[in-house]
């Protein structure tokens, strides 16, 4: 079997390694908005989202953010790996027209966030 030494990254950062000072206030909000939306099939896949903790993945990559900044990049960072279960794990796991449409969708929501409409779970979420 072959092994895989991954060198450690952090050590080599010249950078701090930092918490958004709003992640405790803001992150916890923004799971509570993407989970209210339903795109988790059972409770078990929606434990699984929340302790993966991507708010404080936002809050380390940006640090500096203001508060309603760092909120839309909560929902938009929870936003995109909701859309990356459905098509490492999800419905569209195998479905490769399927994905590329669902990626139609987020990119037509995305450029068109006033006008362009769908009924496609993720795109509606983005939407917002």
């Amino acid at each position: 079997m072959a092994k895989l030494i991954l060198p450690d990254l952090v050590k080599g950062c010249p950078f701090p390694l930092t918490d958004n000072i709003h992640y405790e206030d803001i992150a916890p909000e923004s799971e509570v908005w993407l989970h209210s939306h339903g795109l988790h099939p059972n409770a078990a896949h929606r434990k699984s989202f929340q302790d993966c903790d991507f708010g404080r993945l936002t809050s380390m990559c940006y640090p500096t953010a203001e508060k309603q900044r760092f909120r839309i990049l909560c929902d938009y960072i929870n936003c995109l790996f909701a859309f990356d279960d459905l098509t490492d794990e999800g419905g569209l796991r195998k479905d490769e027209d399927g994905t590329r449409r669902a990626a139609d969708i987020v990119m037509c929501v995305l450029r068109q966030p006033d006008t362009y409409k769908t009924e496609f779970k993720v795109g509606e979420v983005i939407g917002e």
